[in-house]
């Protein structure tokens, strides 16, 4: 069972603890957000909990930032309805541990060092280089991602063009695909 409690009604976990009946119950979830490409299939879903799905690919170009304004708003309901919420992508290490890192970072108005910090204090995670980058354009952006705040920004204007192409869904466009790495011709 891999399932840690980050903040009062803020849970992280891997794909399994969150179909898991009896550990969902322990812990009363109410709601789940699903960040990885598939959603819970709907036979491991229970009729008592509020199920939400934002697909991310765990690779260095997936734009986290377009989607996190998204991200944090299901989060900020859930919790501040008193309802409890389990973040979790596939191993609960990378996507889930970036979106709940940018839910500490504003809501404690901190650095990304010291939400990974508090994080990583009851639950091992490594957000992917390319999540790190955007969650440090975050910080610079006082823990705004809106969208004219994103397009005003020069940092995240950088993040999104490497070497010439402009990266869209986890992608270069311009013909690279989602395995290659930010140095690699497309």
């Amino acid at each position: 069972m891999r399932i840690h409690q980050i903040l009062p009604r803020l849970w992280i976990s891997d794909r399994n603890s969150a179909s898991n009946k009896r550990v969902l119950g322990k812990y009363e979830i109410a709601e789940i957000l699903t960040v990885c490409l598939d959603p819970i299939s709907w036979t491991k879903q229970y009729e008592h909990i509020r199920y939400h799905h934002i697909a991310l690919d765990d690779v260095p170009m997936q734009n986290i930032l377009t989607r996190l304004e998204e991200l944090l708003s299901i989060l900020e309901e859930a919790i501040s309805s008193n309802r409890s919420i389990l973040v979790h992508c596939e191993a609960g290490i990378s996507r889930s541990a970036a979106v709940c890192c940018a839910y500490v970072m504003r809501r404690n108005s901190c650095s990304t060092k010291e939400a990974l910090n508090h994080l990583r204090s009851s639950h091992s995670c490594y957000p992917n280089e390319g999540f790190i980058e955007q969650l440090e354009i975050f910080e610079k952006l006082l823990w705004k991602a809106d969208k004219e705040t994103l397009e005003a920004s020069e940092n995240y204007g950088k993040w999104l063009t490497v070497n010439g192409k402009t990266r869209q869904n986890g992608r270069i466009k311009g013909g690279a695909n989602k395995n290659q790495r930010d140095g690699d011709d497309a």
